[in-house]
């Protein structure tokens, strides 16, 4: 049986953990192991992880404040690979269906994928639901260049191969992290050294409620959000997450990415420079599907924040 690691991040979470955590231990025709960085939580969720914890295959650590992207940097970049098949990434108030993890192994044997993500099924505070996230017609970029900039990861649905783990842990420090989303650098890096599979059906109850640390905040609709959400996110996000993360792709796989991508990735990495960001602005390359996500990027190359 395929043994999985679960890496969770966990902060002020005690009204939904429990639910995650029962159908993670419960999934079918896997051994399931979970490790648990709780960020500084001041709720009960300390409680309830160390009633967990009395479990042989629960693993929790508690830490002090850092924020989600580098609590979730911290679990993969100290994630223990000598005993695993196979990591997956969990949030703390989902709810997984019972063969999420069997599809996604499976799949990734027989693609021979580094990474496997999938669709989700959106729900509210009351398990109410909203439908998938990504229509039917989605179809993932198979180029690494187009889907650096084109990509619609959720961590949450990610299981990817010990393989890609170690060598992204091999070059990777947690002083290396600035704002950068672990998610869409798993994803740069399962297409610029692997291969990455999509799955367009959904094995997770991806929850949004008004307490969600990621997507449109507490002040906007999660589901239908307007365009004023979509502004007032693209202005909340760090500044230079492209450029970013492009260094952290080159410092941790440089030596498994080819010449042709690591001459794209210096280009993004270098975008401060004026010179560079005008010939970014003009490149053919620097593409997204659909009209806003190439307005959001022009706009990030326009003001310095790419």
């Amino acid at each position: 049986m395929d043994k999985v690691a679960i890496l969770m991040s966990t902060f002020n979470g005690d009204k939904y953990i429990s639910q995650q955590l029962d159908s993670i231990l419960n999934q079918e025709n896997v051994d399931v192991s979970i490790f648990v960085r709780d960020d500084g939580s001041t709720d009960k969720t300390r409680f309830i992880l160390e009633e967990y914890s009395k479990k042989s295959n629960v693993v929790v650590t508690f830490e002090k404040n850092i924020g989600w992207r580098k609590s979730f940097f911290s679990l993969i970049i100290g994630a223990p690979t000598a005993e695993y098949d196979y990591f997956a990434l969990a949030d703390q108030d989902d709810i997984w269906l019972g063969q999420k993890l069997k599809r996604a192994v499976d799949q990734l044997k027989k693609t021979r994928s580094t990474l496997y993500y999938s669709n989700l099924e959106m729900i509210n505070e009351k398990n109410e639901s909203f439908g998938k996230k990504l229509k039917d017609t989605y179809f993932a970029p198979i180029n690494p260049q187009v889907g650096y900039f084109d990509g619609f990861p959720t961590g949450s649905t990610m299981v990817f191969t010990t393989g890609l783990l170690e060598k992204i842990q091999k070059n990777l420090l947690l002083t290396d992290i600035k704002d950068n989303s672990h998610d869409a650098f798993l994803f740069a890096a399962s297409n610029f050294v692997g291969q990455t599979f999509y799955d367009r059906e959904a094995f997770i109850q991806y929850r949004r409620h008004s307490n969600t640390a990621t997507g449109f905040g507490n002040t906007s609709n999660q589901f239908h959000p307007r365009l004023l959400d979509r502004y007032k996110r693209f202005k909340r996000m760090p500044a230079h997450v492209y450029s970013d993360r492009a260094r952290l792709l080159l410092l941790a796989l440089e030596d498994d990415i080819s010449e042709e991508n690591k001459f794209f990735l210096q280009r993004i990495a270098n975008s401060k420079r004026l010179l560079v960001r005008t010939k970014l602005f003009f490149s053919p390359k620097i593409v997204a599907k659909g009209f806003m996500g190439i307005i959001k990027i022009k706009l990030r190359i326009l003001q310095n924040r790419f």
